[in-house]
């Protein structure tokens, strides 16, 4: 497997792992804080970073599957 395929599956399994986590916030509801209470300031802190390396994924995702199709592999 030539090093563009490889770099593609090792991002593809982190933006899944992302969203799998951004996911289960919505799922499972807030962060439960040091005292035992729901903390909604770091569950949101925590969705906008998923969120944002998301957003940083796709872009490279997207370069390196025309990479990839380009070379016809």
């Amino acid at each position: 497997m030539d090093e563009a395929k490889k770099e593609y599956y090792r991002l593809l399994t982190h933006l899944e792992a992302a969203q799998t986590r951004f996911d289960s916030l919505d799922q499972l509801g807030p962060i439960i804080g040091a005292d035992g209470k729901p903390d909604l300031v770091e569950t949101a802190a925590v969705k906008e970073q998923l969120r944002k390396a998301i957003v940083k994924l796709l872009p490279q995702l997207n370069a390196l599957k025309a990479e990839i199709d380009a070379k016809g592999s």
